[in-house]
């Protein structure tokens, strides 16, 4: 007779006692409507709740290779309990599979591994995908078998699951993205459920005060009726979230000491030199951040990413995570972006400029060699990030976003990029009013090219 699986299986982890409940995983290779099994995470044999947790499967195939991780499927009518269903590759090789689960905490960062393996088996079979027939998918699902002794076929109809329960379709997330200077704040969440609500606390660090808060949501500013002293409360979230606080340096007037007579008015102190403010967000300033001296500084930065295999415009090359396109800048100019540190591969935050960028971003970051689609799925949505300057490049300088939007409007048209062309402008942009090395933007609102936008 056949060995006919039992279409789902139950592996019962215990993150805490290290046990978990072996039941033999056996699949066929050319199956593909029963490779799929529920995973249940306990606590001292109890419910626990994994909403804040991401639940990742790590597997290695028979011939030893480390197949990519693989994200499960939350329920959402059971704490702890989630399902698999693995693709093809993981189950395209006869022979044993090990398995091991990484649960992250989102929140915390906190990643806790079980230290039990369990496996499961791939079963290599007479039938061809191709000779299989047609498979219905609704009401019920008719199984072919053959019997691995006589060779003889049999049909049976098994009810459909109600894959409802780990329907991701009608689940949307948000993200969140704090961008931060000289302050914290305590809710580090980076994901949030549509129409969940939003609290937060902003503080400045010590010697610091809060001097601007700053909240985006969807694209729009919704700082005055959610932000207060401190405290941001979005009460249903429907779109991405940018919070960006600045806190400035408290200067404390200098004692000199002697007797005011009682009455006098205390002297008024001297005012600290500020930064020269070339135009908005631009400041040509020097000073020190995470060890690196800078000499020019930009703030709220719209930052974005790119890939494929194309050369620079620079023909200085493209690195992954370590070379930017931009505007009005000599290429070469080095950069630094706190947020990049440690992220994608760039371990100390610097990049240099050797392309170009579109009509629509400060900073494009090179980020994959394959495409713009990988490239922006690493990155997310556009960020608004501060970025220091190194020092400047010797090479010619990057085109300006006058003579980026007439190439762009006489080669894609202009309402290709109209909208992320005007939250350029109302955003207030930094690189379009650096005129240090080339004044072409300085009167680009007179440009013809804006009044058609």
């Amino acid at each position: 007779m056949s060995n006919i699986d039992k279409r789902y299986k139950t592996v019962k982890l215990d993150i805490i006692e290290k046990m978990y409940n072996d039941i033999n995983l056996t699949f066929s290779k050319s199956d593909v409507n029963t490779s799929d099994f529920f995973i249940l995470i306990t606590k001292n044999k109890a419910e626990i709740d994994l909403s804040s947790f991401k639940t990742i499967l790590f597997v290695i195939n028979p011939n030893k290779e480390k197949l990519p991780p693989k994200l499960l499927q939350s329920s959402r009518n059971q704490k702890g309990l989630f399902y698999c269903n693995l693709p093809y590759d993981y189950k395209n090789i006869a022979g044993p599979y090990e398995c091991q689960i990484l649960v992250i905490d989102e929140k915390t960062n906190e990643r806790i591994v079980t230290t039990e393996k369990f496996s499961y088996y791939v079963n290599d079979d007479l039938v061809d995908l191709d000779d299989a027939g047609e498979i219905e998918t609704e009401g019920t699902v008719k199984l072919t078998l053959v019997d691995d002794e006589t060779g003889e076929t049999s049909v049976i109809e098994v009810a459909s699951f109600d894959y409802s329960l780990f329907d991701e379709d009608d689940k949307v997330e948000y993200t969140i993205t704090n961008n931060l200077t000289n302050a914290m704040t305590n809710n580090l969440s980076v994901q949030i459920d549509e129409n969940a609500t939003y609290k937060a606390t902003i503080m400045a660090n010590e010697g610091y005060k809060l001097s601007s808060v700053i909240v985006i949501m969807n694209s729009e500013d919704i700082t005055e009726e959610c932000y207060a002293e401190g405290v941001i409360n979005i009460l249903a979230v429907t779109g991405d979230v940018l919070i960006t606080a600045i806190a400035e340096k408290i200067v404390v007037p200098v004692d000199p000491g002697g007797d005011s007579g009682g009455d006098e008015p205390e002297p008024t102190p001297t005012p600290t030199p500020t930064p020269t403010i070339e135009t908005p967000n631009c400041f040509d300033e020097t000073g020190t951040i995470d060890g690196n001296k800078y000499i020019y500084r930009f703030t709220k930065a719209r930052c974005t990413s790119y890939g494929g295999d194309s050369g620079s415009a620079s023909g200085l090359g493209l690195k992954v995570a370590k070379t930017v396109g931009a505007h009005n800048m000599p290429y070469g100019t080095k950069l630094y972006i706190p947020y990049l540190k440690g992220k994608f591969g760039n371990t100390d935050g610097i990049v240099t400029v050797t392309d170009t960028g579109g009509y629509c971003t400060d900073f494009d970051i090179f980020l994959d060699k394959d495409s713009d689609k990988s490239a922006e799925k690493k990155w997310g949505n556009p960020r608004f990030l501060d970025v220091y300057v190194i020092s400047w490049g010797t090479k010619r300088v990057a085109w300006s976003f006058t003579e980026a939007v007439k190439f762009c409007k006489g080669y894609y048209g202009l309402s290709t990029f109209h909208v992320a062309w005007t939250e350029y402008i109302k955003y207030k942009g930094c690189t379009i009013n650096l005129w240090k090395f080339k004044e072409d933007d300085k009167t680009f609102k007179e440009n013809s090219w804006y009044k058609d936008l």
